[in-house]
């Protein structure tokens, strides 16, 4: 897909999912419409998980909308509620590291967690 729109104005992709975006509904419109005739010269179809004009969009982990780029609620959520042995500690720094430009004091706040995953540390 990345080959396919290369020097597309307004066009993300990642893996074979597309973003559209403008600054405005007629930019939007205008790129959709150049990108939906690119896809069907080249055969492409689309499937169930569309979808179309919305004012905000869950994409690679990312909730994007006019005002900006946040983290994805759904991830979050998930990193509140994780984490009782060694192996999600782990994944949860991973995932914390992940969202670190949304979380202006990282270092601080994760450094108790790094201290538990410690050799010298024993989980019971």
């Amino acid at each position: 897909m990345y080959q396919m729109f290369e020097g597309f104005d307004g066009v993300l992709c990642h893996a074979d999912d597309v973003l559209v975006f403008g600054r405005d509904r007629q930019e939007h419109d205008q790129r959709l419409h150049r990108v939906l005739q690119k896809m069907q010269s080249e055969g492409v179809t689309l499937n169930e998980k569309c979808e179309f004009a919305k004012e905000h969009i869950i994409f690679v982990g990312h909730k994007v909308s006019a005002k900006g780029i946040k983290s994805d609620p759904g991830k979050v959520k998930a990193i509140l509620q994780m984490a009782t042995c060694v192996e999600e500690v782990q994944h949860l720094v991973g995932m914390s590291n992940y969202r670190a430009k949304f979380l202006p004091q990282l270092v601080s706040v994760t450094m108790p967690l790094k201290e538990l995953l410690r050799d010298s540390n024993e989980w019971i």
